[in-house]
């Protein structure tokens, strides 16, 4: 069922999906969006509103491969809370993706809480998922054509005519997971150990550095 940009969704059922990443749960619902045509970035994200209780909101992004629901992938895991009577909210930007993939918001409702307590909170919550094309990551792309990333399961293939020697691969929390320096010039980087998820990588050359966001499958 597709799911409009900032529409609330107060209706919630178990499903026998088996990706959880917070653990048992009661009631989830799925938001469903595959990418506009012509679009090269997605945001997706949630506000909302305080209520009388402290909650949190334990939320999963998930990517169907070309539309394929029987090879779901997670692409980022995680929580956010509301304050009593204030706000609470995250957004999370990909601009790295095929345009036949299709992208699911998760939302769950953790073991020991109730499942019309999240209907109730899905109630007062804003739920954004659109993709839209952007110039300025047109621009920054033109920008950097000196090197092309193809994306592939276990490995990172560079098509460049520049020498990169070292790189650095972050987690989307800051985290460095991994780091290389080679005297020989850079064609491939092994991801193979990386967990599913989104990561960054930093590519320097002996002058400029690159980033370059990327998805683990």
């Amino acid at each position: 069922m597709l799911k409009t940009r900032n529409k609330p969704y107060t209706t919630t059922t178990a499903s026998s999906v088996p990706y959880s990443c917070s653990g048992p749960f009661n009631e989830d619902v799925f938001y469903k969006h595959p990418i506009n045509s012509g679009a090269n970035k997605l945001t997706i994200g949630m506000f909302s509103l305080g209520l009388s209780v402290l909650s949190q909101f334990d939320y999963q992004i998930l990517l169907a491969p070309g539309g394929d629901t029987s090879n779901l992938q997670e692409v980022v895991c995680s929580n956010y809370n509301v304050l009593i009577l204030a706000n609470g909210s995250f957004t999370f930007v990909i601009d790295n993706f095929d345009p036949n993939d299709v992208y699911y918001l998760r939302v769950n409702t953790p073991q020991g809480l109730l499942a019309p307590l999240l209907s109730s909170l899905l109630s007062t919550t804003t739920v954004t998922m659109y993709s839209e094309y952007d110039a300025t990551l047109s621009i920054a792309t033109e920008e950097v054509k000196e090197y092309k990333i193809i994306n592939k399961p276990n490995h990172l293939q560079i098509v460049t005519d520049k020498h990169f020697e070292s790189y650095q691969i972050y987690s989307l929390d800051g985290k460095q997971v991994k780091t290389v320096n080679s005297l020989d010039q850079l064609d491939t980087i092994d991801i193979s150990k990386l967990n599913t998820g989104v990561y960054v990588l930093l590519l320097e050359d002996n002058t400029l550095k690159y980033h370059h966001k990327f998805i683990k499958s």
